[in-house]
């Protein structure tokens, strides 16, 4: 019987349902959607982004569906606020059960039309703007009996040399590597790390995209496979499947193979592009 109660009770732990829940990046998009699918389950959900009358309006409708809600404003490549964040929600609340870091983003663009800053620029908003939340969240989560969850939205693109992603895959690919690394190094601290990799989602942040966006979802929808991955604690969940399919197998092309056909992909959009520069 005990042996059945411990069960029980290890994946009732899983639910997130009465967690003090940290989201940072929800003003908008999927981070909002988050929120939103989280608030039926009575949680205490802390929103962060730069804008707090959007936070506002997340916490109204946070609030209006059945969680807590509590807003903080704050800039995720400001290494020092990050850390105030972290420290005010552990002051007020007295924990984190989960951290989730909505954070970075990026525009497609070949390399050779970038300059230095810009593609150094993408690695600061993406990767070091990861590490300001990781750090201090792994150092108070070290402190708590219950350990942690960590999740971090990276992408598909952080798995394939993909024309016109450069700058941006690769910073979701250190991501990944950094957080694999501490995935191990923090296992016996009870801080269980998840990497969700989604396709492309129907959010703001595609609108200026003008590329194809095969098996799009929208955000509600992507934020409900989302939630099951992590109470579920995947390590690393990508999806759509039919993306997360040929993501999968891109990796097994040989070199030569992969360089061919992105070089045709690479040598439609490099003349589409400037047809409309030009």
């Amino acid at each position: 019987m005990l042996f059945v109660e411990n069960i029980k009770a290890t994946f009732s732990n899983m639910k997130l349902e009465r967690k003090i829940i940290l989201i940072v990046g929800a003003s908008q998009g999927i981070g909002a959607a988050l929120a939103y699918a989280l608030a039926p389950k009575n949680n205490t959900i802390i929103v962060v982004a730069r804008r707090l009358h959007k936070l506002e309006e997340v916490k109204a409708k946070v609030e209006q569906l059945g969680s807590k809600c509590h807003c903080i404003a704050a800039d995720a490549l400001d290494r020092e606020r990050a850390a105030e964040v972290v420290r005010e929600v552990v002051t007020k609340f007295g924990q984190i059960d989960v951290g989730i870091l909505n954070v970075g983003g990026g525009d497609g663009a070949f390399t050779d039309q970038l300059s230095a800053k810009e593609i150094t620029d993408f690695m600061e908003w993406n990767y070091h703007s990861m590490i300001h939340y990781f750090s201090p969240l792994v150092a108070y989560m070290k402190l708590q009996k219950i350990g942690g969850q960590i999740v971090h939205m990276n992408s598909l693109a952080g798995f394939t040399p993909a024309p016109f992603m450069g700058h941006y895959g690769s910073t979701k690919a250190a991501c990944r590597m950094f957080l694999d690394t501490a995935r191990v190094e923090l296992k016996d601290e009870n801080i269980r790390i998840t990497t969700l990799c989604p396709g492309f989602m129907d959010t703001p942040a595609m609108e200026k995209n003008d590329k194809p966006t095969p098996f799009i979802m929208t955000a509600s929808y992507a934020a409900t496979k989302m939630i099951k991955a992590i109470e579920r604690e995947k390590k690393t969940y990508l999806f759509p499947f039919p993306l997360a399919f040929a993501t999968r197998f891109g990796q097994v092309l040989p070199k030569a193979l992969k360089e061919l056909i992105f070089g045709k992909i690479m040598a439609k959009d490099r003349a589409e592009w400037l047809r409309k520069k030009n």
